[in-house]
């Protein structure tokens, strides 16, 4: 089983033409056609599951938008096959789930899909720049490998010091 984590999934009657879940919904269907079992984890307004492009889509109930929601913490932290790709930079709930995994032993990877370069961190830039040093690098440092969408931008990794292994998988 295929896991990943997309803090913003749509609900089944959106469609997925825009964005991180583009990116996601577009991977997983490509394993599920590769004969891999898929699921996408996200928050929701309620705890409901669903299929859609084959693959499995179950949402926890969010009770805070910083955290992921509790049900999801206890589902990650019961899993026990496959690896999990959690899916977004500067972002809380995937920070969360990145130090429970490892507190827990558990391998991740992560996508954060954006290159981390000067323009990222112009806007927002102390706080982007606080949040690098406290939390993003060592979220970027733990990880299995990191998905990146061009090669430059596993350059950019190793320009800031992370040395965690990147591949590239482009987006669309």
């Amino acid at each position: 089983m295929i896991h990943f984590y997309d803090q913003s999934f749509p609900d089944r009657k959106e469609p997925l033409n825009k964005g991180v879940p583009k990116a996601v919904g577009g991977l997983a269907a490509a394993f599920v056609r590769d004969g891999h079992p898929v699921t996408i984890l996200t928050d929701g307004d309620v705890e409901h599951t669903y299929e859609r492009d084959g693959y499995t889509v179950r949402a926890f109930r969010k009770e805070n938008r910083y955290r992921p929601a509790s049900g999801l913490r206890e589902y990650v932290r019961r899993m026990d096959d496959g690896p999990i790709l959690l899916n977004g930079m500067f972002n809380p709930p995937v920070a969360e789930l990145a130090w429970q995994l490892r507190s827990g032993g558990r391998p991740y990877l992560f996508a954060p899909h954006d290159p981390y370069n000067a323009a990222m961190f112009a806007s927002g830039r102390v706080r982007k720049t606080v949040w690098w040093h406290l939390i993003e690098r060592s979220l970027l440092d733990g990880a299995e490998a990191v998905q990146v969408l061009d090669p430059r931008h596993g350059r950019l990794l190793e320009e800031r010091g992370i040395h965690t292994p990147w591949f590239v998988v482009p987006n669309g």
